[in-house]
């Protein structure tokens, strides 16, 4: 159930949790499906715009910031916990920032260590593999010829990815 001053932007799934991510407010809460009651909640700080929420397979949760150059990520234990921080992974120079509330909005994890995610602005799509060992625990492509003008949120549909965006949807072969 929604307060005042709560937004919902983004949805999933985790075990037993529905988790939210909550728009201009920051934070990403997490309620118990069959009691409803709100049972965790994260926040990320002031000044961003939390958009698409996906959870893996594993049960890692990843939620895209229109506003600020970095991918959020709660562990499957912080849900279970319903407390922590979640970490910030930077997505800057090989994601080009743009000032104000057009980058990254939607997210989708391929594996439990690949997503792709796509830039509202210009609709680029890119891969980021995580890898401990790389700089900044991780490595972002650019997925050449595959774009998504204005893309927003993303789902998976065998091997298409689906994009709503301002004019329809774009379907990606991948």
């Amino acid at each position: 159930q929604l307060r005042p001053g709560q937004a919902a932007t983004g949805i999933g799934i985790s075990s037993e949790r529905l988790l939210v991510a909550g728009g201009i407010y920051g934070d990403i809460r997490a309620y118990d499906l069959q009691t409803k009651q709100r049972v965790g909640e994260f926040s990320t700080g002031s000044g961003g715009h939390l958009h698409g929420l996906h959870v893996t397979d594993a049960g890692d949760v990843w939620v895209t910031d229109a506003v600020r150059p970095v991918l959020w990520h709660l562990t499957p234990d912080q849900v279970t916990a319903g407390t922590g921080t979640p970490t910030a992974i930077p997505l800057s120079p090989e994601i080009p920032y743009v000032n104000g509330p057009d980058n990254l909005e939607g997210v989708v994890a391929l594996s439990d260590t690949r997503l792709v995610v796509v830039k509202y602005f210009d609709g680029t799509l890119y891969r980021i593999d995580l890898d401990p060992q790389a700089p900044q625990g991780r490595t972002i492509t650019p997925i050449a010829d595959a774009t998504a003008r204005l893309g927003s949120k993303m789902i998976l549909d065998g091997n298409r990815l689906v994009v709503p965006d301002e004019d329809g949807l774009s379907v990606v072969e991948l």
